[in-house]
């Protein structure tokens, strides 16, 4: 009796070895069940998200309904499955879908010596490509044209490109681990936003700006060097001409620019501050000094609008020439820019900015 019971536990153990066995290791055509997970902009590929297609105009993991594309090929290259169509689920799962979304059985096998990657959303203009990086090659180029304006939900998710390109079995089971291919841009403005105006890369209008955010999103192919410019309404207060202590608000634009680098999978913010509501002689910049002092922001000898005024001056140029035009600008003929001095020096430098009589 006890012979039989030993024999009995040794094939329940060689059996439990063997389906280990196979489930590391399928055998050749059997069908993989595929996985889906998503890295936010600026995570790495294993910092996967909880489930929500766009949230504050990040998309962070995959939502059910949300498609993609497979693609295989063999190790000469040749495309082996041509572009088909997966939508997730809820259980994180994906299953290849017909036109109509009815879901279909799937053929995605397992070999060795295939090459599988994957990209989202689905496009059928990838049928026929036998690699990612024409892919994403073609999406930068898109991303001028097709999703130029991104300023709705929708045209915003199709210009953020996910891609995989190292999926990893486990048994029967294909994860798809995708990250962004494109850069994110965020600009924060602190003030109204009829306030600011952005020309290069694209437009304010046609930035994606999410419900209760206070960030415009743009989604830009990467790149070093790449400009962000535009105006942002600088408003002060200057003493009037009408009389002692009375003040006078002017409203100019202040032009502002800069250049990023953006890095695939990578989030940069542009931040732009709008000037403070005070006069241009008690406001100043905080340099984060640890006395904290703040530096001035304008120079010494600058007069007040009423004395620019009665003493009738005029602006020159480093060449003794008048400049006219800025004279006639609201911005200069409020107040002179007071006088310039190197450092550790008492005596004033006209001769390398505009100057004054």
């Amino acid at each position: 009796m006890m012979r039989k019971i030993l024999l009995l536990l040794t094939w329940i153990c060689l059996a439990s070895c063997t389906s280990d066995s196979l489930t590391d290791e399928p055998q050749q055509g059997t069908p993989l069940e595929i996985r889906v997970d998503v890295a936010a902009y600026n995570q790495d590929v294993d910092d996967v998200a909880t489930r929500a297609s766009v949230n504050s105009g990040v998309i962070t993991s995959f939502a059910p309904g949300d498609d993609l594309g497979i693609i295989v090929t063999d190790k000469s290259g040749n495309v082996v499955i041509n572009n088909y169509r997966f939508i997730v689920q809820k259980t994180g799962l994906a299953y290849r879908a017909d036109e109509g979304d009815n879901i279909i059985a799937s053929d995605i096998y397992y070999d060795e010596n295939y090459t599988y990657f994957a990209y989202a959303p689905y496009n059928s203009q990838y049928n026929g490509y036998q690699s990612l990086d024409a892919i994403i090659e073609k999406h930068k180029a898109d991303i001028f044209t097709l999703y130029n304006d991104q300023s709705t939900q929708e045209t915003y998710n199709a210009a953020d490109l996910l891609v995989c390109k190292t999926p990893q079995r486990t048994g029967t089971t294909l994860r798809l681990k995708f990250t962004h291919a494109m850069s994110l841009m965020k600009i924060f403005y602190n003030g109204e936003a009829s306030d600011l105006t952005v020309e290069k890369p694209v437009e304010l209008s046609k930035m994606y700006k999410p419900e209760g955010s206070q960030s415009y999103s743009y989604i830009y192919p990467p790149g070093d060097g790449v400009e962000v410019y535009g105006t942002a309404l600088s408003k002060q207060t200057v003493e009037d001409e009408g009389g002692e202590g009375s003040k006078n608000e002017i409203d100019t634009y202040s032009y502002w620019q800069t250049r990023i680098d953006l890095k695939e999978n990578g989030m940069l913010y542009v931040s732009i501050y709008a000037q403070p509501l005070v006069s241009y002689k008690t406001a100043g910049v905080d340099m984060g000094f640890p006395s904290g002092c703040i530096w001035a922001n304008h120079n010494l000898g600058t007069e007040t609008a009423s004395d620019q005024k009665k003493r009738k001056g005029k602006w020159y140029d480093a060449y003794g020439n008048v400049r006219e035009d800025l004279m006639n600008s609201e911005l200069h003929a409020c107040y002179d820019r007071g006088d310039y001095f190197s450092w550790g020096e008492l005596e004033t430098k006209y001769e390398l900015s505009l100057i004054h009589i």
